[in-house]
């Protein structure tokens, strides 16, 4: 934990996490989620929010969002804290408009760390293809598309 923290406290700032525990979660990560972000070097803009989450000791997670109108810009780190054979995945849910009208919720995998203790993983920022809005964050442990408990309720 010690690494992932340290890491996370350079990139993210000074945030304090938040230790909570969740029930089952099924998140899904549909086909068309990969086509809707774009890889990019940096945030376009510098209106953001900090999120830092947790799983007793388990897992860690850091994200930021930034926006400008309905144009966003994320990033993400999970952190495995436990040899418990399960993956610590920071997941996002949005809606996009398409067509001119708004989605229901969509689903992806923002960072995914299998190896315990490890240095983490972090996203690359990501950047919405199509006007984007209601972003909401959730760490999970996970073993492939099987969720054992996340951090609680999206946020």
């Amino acid at each position: 934990m010690k690494t992932a923290t340290a890491r996370r406290l350079l990139v993210g700032g000074t945030t304090a996490l938040a230790l909570t525990t969740g029930g089952l979660a099924a998140v899904a990560t549909p086909a068309q989620a990969a086509s809707e972000w774009k890889a990019v070097a940096k945030s376009g803009t510098n209106n953001c929010r900090e999120r830092s989450l947790a799983i007793g000791g388990r897992a860690v997670s850091w994200s930021k969002v930034c926006w400008s109108g309905t144009k966003v810009w994320t990033i993400g780190f999970a952190g495995d804290t436990s040899d418990d054979g399960l993956a610590a995945v920071l997941n996002v849910r949005y809606r996009i408009k398409k067509n001119g009208k708004w989605s229901g919720w969509h689903h992806r995998r923002l960072a995914v760390d299998k190896n315990p203790y490890g240095e983490g993983k972090w996203s690359s920022w990501q950047r919405s293809r199509f006007p984007t809005k209601d972003l909401h964050f959730k760490l999970c442990l996970q073993d492939g598309s099987v969720v054992y408990s996340c951090s609680g309720a999206w946020s």
